[in-house]
């Protein structure tokens, strides 16, 4: 179908069940904020390599945090929930704890309990209390800095990831553009992330290789343009030079369809987009599918 000038292929992308935990995390200051975020967010693009993923799903006014701070909302993904769980722990303690000023809270309401909080309120040896505060059961672990205050349990839910789009432009500024719009719209839908970097990633992967045994994933080869004239099965339209892949992980199957469906609209708007198509493998290796076709069908009501 065409959006505007643009071909959006009639095509899917292949979604996987994948447990998640969302938190709450505050700080004094915007900047001190994103000095936990980063450092909690990182290394988690893609469980390719990385042992979750993760990603800031929105930022959250005073008025939205648990103790009236500027705060946002993170979500982590990973494999099984044993994994989550020791992510959870190791994130929480060496990545936000260790952060100036920071708090974390749980952000689910519903989910399996971990108690998370009482675990790391170890570290405080034997110095750390148990209150209530904000309404909330919450561990408070001495600091060189005053307190951190971690929340006793922390939820896990049952999440899906791998949702995702491609764009596929006639240049590389029209392609950033497009991307940078996309992942933007996508963020309008709660419970969704894009966990790459800036949510834009040039570097789509197959399972396995064509010529190395043994190794996990290589270059989605069909979509990359410096090599399409050596490619017999390139996906590429005349006039490609730049392609961006747009992955979302969400609470949700409902909400990966409307981030998909809010990113591609976005990105079909930009001059110098030529398509949007979907990486997938057949169907052969995910849970489910999400059609494109219909996903700009269900946009258009909301």
């Amino acid at each position: 179908m065409l959006l505007g000038k643009v071909l959006v292929k009639d095509t899917f992308a292949e979604i996987f069940k994948m447990p998640y935990t969302r938190v709450l995390v505050t700080a004094d200051e915007i900047e001190l904020l994103e000095y936990a975020l980063q450092s909690l967010t990182g290394f988690a693009t893609s469980i390719i390599l990385c042992p979750c993923e993760a990603g800031v799903e929105t930022y959250l006014n005073t008025s939205q945090t648990p103790d009236n701070r500027p705060g946002a909302a993170v979500m982590i993904f990973a494999k099984d929930k044993e994994t989550l769980k020791k992510e959870l722990d190791k994130r929480l303690s060496q990545c936000v704890l260790t952060s100036p000023t920071a708090s974390v809270f749980n952000g689910l309401d519903i989910g399996e309990p971990v108690n998370t909080g009482r675990y790391i309120s170890y570290f405080g040896d034997g110095w750390q209390r148990k209150e209530n505060r904000y309404g909330k059961d919450v561990w408070i672990i001495p600091m060189m800095d005053g307190e951190f205050v971690i929340e006793e349990s922390f939820k896990i839910g049952e999440g899906a990831a791998g949702g995702n789009f491609i764009i596929i432009a006639g240049d590389k500024k029209s392609g950033l553009n497009a991307a940078r719009k996309a992942v933007r719209e996508i963020h309008k839908t709660p419970y969704v992330i894009t966990p790459f970097p800036g949510g834009i990633c040039r570097s789509g992967s197959k399972p396995g290789s064509l010529k190395y045994k043994g190794l996990p994933a290589s270059i989605n080869h069909r979509f990359y343009p410096t090599i399409r004239n050596l490619v017999a099965d390139t996906e590429l339209p005349d006039g490609a030079s730049t392609v961006y892949e747009i992955v979302i992980n969400g609470g949700s199957l409902k909400s990966i369809e409307e981030a998909m469906g809010r990113g591609i609209v976005a990105a079909a708007g930009v001059e110098g987009v030529l398509e949007i198509t979907a990486a997938n493998y057949d169907g052969k290796l995910g849970d489910g599918k999400i059609y494109l076709k219909n996903v700009l069908e269900d946009v258009v009501n909301l």
